[in-house]
């Protein structure tokens, strides 16, 4: 598989070839309420597009 190379389509972060993909939990500042949020960029493989779907 080639590596894994981020780039800009119209202004918007893009990544391509993510075969290692990774959740990062980031922890409320206050009070946990029990709810979460998942935020996934859209594209899917062979790319992602953070700007605009994630």
């Amino acid at each position: 598989m080639p590596p894994e190379r981020w780039f800009r389509v119209h202004g918007q972060a893009t990544v391509r070839n993510t075969d290692r993909p990774t959740v990062t939990l980031v922890l409320p500042d206050g009070p946990a309420i029990g709810a979460a949020v998942v935020i996934a960029p859209g594209g899917g493989y062979p790319i992602a597009s953070m700007g605009n779907e994630g």
